[in-house]
């Protein structure tokens, strides 16, 4: 079997594994919906800092997030990450509430809107 389709393959089995893991992800919340929906953000966001912490520190790369963060580039990375977060937050408080399909429905139109909204240019 050559190297190309040794790969092909794996990609296909990684593809299948990560649409089966998005798709229990909201039975997982379904099941913890006695926490609050800005609890378990407030955890993702947390523990996703620490991990970055660890790989920034890994890599030594302290001084490239610094220089970003005295950037204006900080800005705009911030009001991505607040966006990210509502959206988060809206997906876990769906799946709370069993408005799974209405979320789902929600996910298949955002990259729509976002390729509309990408299409300006940032000044």
């Amino acid at each position: 079997m050559s190297h190309v389709s040794t790969q092909t393959r794996a990609g296909i089995f990684y593809g299948l594994g990560a649409y089966a893991a998005w798709g229990v992800v909201p039975l997982y919340f379904y099941s913890v919906r006695q926490c609050p929906p800005k609890e378990l953000l407030a955890h993702r966001i947390l523990w996703s800092a620490v991990f970055l912490a660890i790989i920034i520190t890994i890599f030594g790369r302290w001084h490239e997030l610094f220089r970003i963060l005295r950037s204006r580039l900080a800005l705009w990375l911030a009001l991505s990450a607040v966006l990210v977060s509502a959206n988060w937050y809206v997906y876990v408080y769906s799946a709370m509430t069993g408005q799974v399909t209405q979320a789902s429905l929600g996910y298949f139109i955002l990259p729509l809107v976002n390729a509309a909204g990408g299409c300006h240019r940032i000044p």
